[in-house]
């Protein structure tokens, strides 16, 4: 015979810790913890997908960041009602051209994450051009490319303070270069 009380039993117990489900909110948190920025994209997203396919790849619908309707010529848009949300996705005529990581939590397919080390930065990624930083004293812009025939349109950028790395985005070569990105 079936315990009809089994399944009430764990609900209360759920309910009286506190615990609050929210499947968007999972999913969400999953995909951050999971997933990693690459040459050619950030987990199921890749560059070259509109709007609609990176949206159903990643499972949220990815709306315009801030209001008003998308610039066709570049913008950036975000996961639904996320605005500080951990990456943010540049679209050119419809198109995901480019991959910004905003926070520490997300990293690289190798590894990196903002706030790692310069150093570490040189460890992982090799080899690497290195500029200036164009608005930054003392801080530096490091560039990589792949040298695989397949992936020579896609370049990922590392803003750093001299020390630390501030920033990283990936995808088509010129987006990437765009220092204010849709500015």
């Amino acid at each position: 015979m079936l315990n009809s009380s089994k399944p009430l039993w764990i609900l209360t117990i759920l309910a009286s810790v506190g615990l609050s489900l929210s499947f968007d909110a999972f999913a969400q948190t999953a995909a951050e913890k999971t997933f990693h920025l690459s040459l050619v994209g950030y987990g199921p997203i890749k560059i070259g997908m509109t709007i609609p396919q990176a949206s159903q790849a990643f499972g949220i619908k990815l709306l315009p960041m801030g209001k008003g309707p998308l610039d066709p010529e570049c913008a950036y848009v975000l996961p639904a009602g996320k605005m500080n949300a951990p990456f943010a996705i540049m679209v050119r005529y419809g198109h995901v051209v480019r991959i910004d990581l905003r926070q520490k939590a997300l990293q690289t397919v190798s590894g990196l994450s903002i706030g790692m080390s310069e150093s570490r930065l040189k460890m992982l990624y090799k080899p690497l051009l290195v500029e200036p930083s164009k608005y930054v004293q003392g801080g530096h812009t490091f560039i990589y490319r792949s040298k695989l025939p397949a992936y020579t349109q896609y370049s990922m950028r590392f803003e750093t303070d001299g020390k630390t790395v501030t920033a990283i985005r990936s995808g088509l070569t010129e987006e990437v270069s765009w220092v204010e990105g849709c500015s």
